[in-house]
């Protein structure tokens, strides 16, 4: 997938971030295997899969938010930040 979208392997391999790679495990567009991949060539970065979604996600817009949720709470935590709800 990396070399699909034109990103050299050397750009990512020495990157730290906190991405969230997500796929939809009925996606008919993108594979399974290029979302780990992806995800597997940025240090930092977690992989969800959001069972039952096609590539928009429709009628699964809830488990995408509270995925994205998580990752952002985690990840604000990681950082020193505190939420309201904490």
């Amino acid at each position: 997938m990396i070399s699909r979208l034109g990103i050299d392997r050397r750009c990512v391999a020495g990157m730290f971030l906190q991405v969230l790679v997500m796929h939809g495990a009925c996606d008919p567009i993108c594979e399974a295997s290029d979302a780990a991949n992806l995800a597997r060539h940025i240090a930092g970065s977690e992989l969800v899969e959001v069972e039952g979604a096609d590539h928009w996600y429709k009628g699964r817009q809830q488990q995408l938010l509270d995925a994205v949720t998580v990752f952002a709470v985690k990840a604000g935590r990681e950082k020193g930040m505190c939420f309201c709800d904490d």
